[in-house]
């Protein structure tokens, strides 16, 4: 189980930090070498002051900017408002069809995102619960996206499987999916996909 987490954390780094891990390995590399040429410490010492000292100095500057504009990006991130699609499938595996979905409402956060789309789809349908399989829901998104407008948010994606379809769509057809788009002062309507 070890070598698992090893492996995953080796691919993160490589994934999120690569740059500055081959910038380390390179130095050391570049010191491995220097040492092994048997040069001597007061020619490398006078190599270093007027060769690689200000080259570190300028580094150590780019990456303390790198950093900061990095976690300015997260911050920015963080802040962007959100909304999450809800999809309702009904059936099994491959099977499984879309019945409902609401698309873009209000999300005031990652944590509320299953509770959030079990509330909109009894809403949907004006009933107070779904028969929902609870260990086949799916979260996707996050990914930034632009209104017409202009306005920045962040995209997420619930998925919850029905077991069994609600009252008020059980007359629902095969090609239709009952759908429910912003600015929610209208009623869902039962649509055909193109």
């Amino acid at each position: 189980m070890r070598v698992v987490q090893l492996r995953s954390m080796i691919g993160f780094v490589r994934e999120s930090r690569g740059v500055y891990f081959v910038a380390m390995l390179t130095f050391l590399l570049v010191l491995v070498v220097l040492s092994a040429t048997g040069i001597e410490m007061t020619t490398a010492g006078k190599f270093w002051t007027d060769h690689i000292d200000p080259f570190v100095g300028m580094a150590v500057l780019i990456v303390a900017m790198a950093l900061w504009f990095g976690e300015i990006r997260q911050d920015w991130h963080a802040s962007l408002p959100c909304r999450l699609t809800v999809v309702f499938r009904h059936g099994d595996g491959v099977d499984a069809r879309e019945v409902m979905r609401c698309e873009r409402a209000g999300l005031s956060g990652e944590g509320e995102m299953r509770a959030l789309g079990q509330q909109i789809g009894a809403q949907m349908v004006g009933e107070r619960t779904l028969d929902f399989c609870a260990p086949s829901v799916e979260y996707s998104g996050g990914h930034i996206e632009a209104e017409r407008d202009g306005r920045i948010y962040r995209h997420f994606t619930v998925a919850l499987r029905l077991r069994k379809l609600p009252a008020a769509i059980d007359d629902l057809a095969s090609d239709e999916v009952l759908v429910w788009r912003p600015p929610f002062d209208s009623e869902p309507v039962r649509e055909t996909p193109t």
